[in-house]
């Protein structure tokens, strides 16, 4: 292969290396800071599977994550954006439904983690995790 060729090849793996790098770190126009975060959630000392996790930051930014049957959840704002906005965030923690929901239906989850949510973290840049600790029978506050 020509010498000027392979520097050729060598100048575009570089640049291809670089833009590469560059939209891996950059956010979109318009999209809060966020910042990764994941952790657990137990009620009772057991692992609550099958809960939805939402942060809702200071600036009004919504992010949510689902637990698995082992408790774990990991947030994520919009489409492949993963993370919760930076700063004050409460904590919502709900068994989801389908449809809207009846003043009726008694969630599992306790009202102190999710309506009347007590629960409240702070997402600082780089990985944030975060467990919770439920209880089925939280006392009065």
């Amino acid at each position: 292969m020509p010498r000027q060729l392979r520097r050729g090849k060598e100048a575009v793996c570089r640049i291809a290396l670089i833009v590469a790098l560059v939209g891996c770190t950059t956010r979109s126009a318009g999209q809060p800071e966020i910042a990764p975060v994941s952790g657990t959630v137990t009620m009772d000392g057991r692992p609550l599977g099958g809960v939805a996790v939402v942060f809702e930051s200071e600036r009004g930014v919504l992010s949510f994550g689902n637990t698995d049957d082992e408790g774990r959840y990991s947030g994520s704002y919009i489409r492949s954006a993963k993370g919760a906005g930076l700063g004050r965030n409460v904590v919502r923690i709900r068994t989801p439904t389908m449809g809207p929901s009846s003043p009726l239906r008694k969630d599992k989850v306790p009202a102190i983690y999710n309506t009347a949510s007590t629960l409240a973290v702070d997402v600082m840049k780089g990985r944030n995790v975060f467990d919770f600790s439920l209880e089925s029978q939280p006392a009065e506050k």
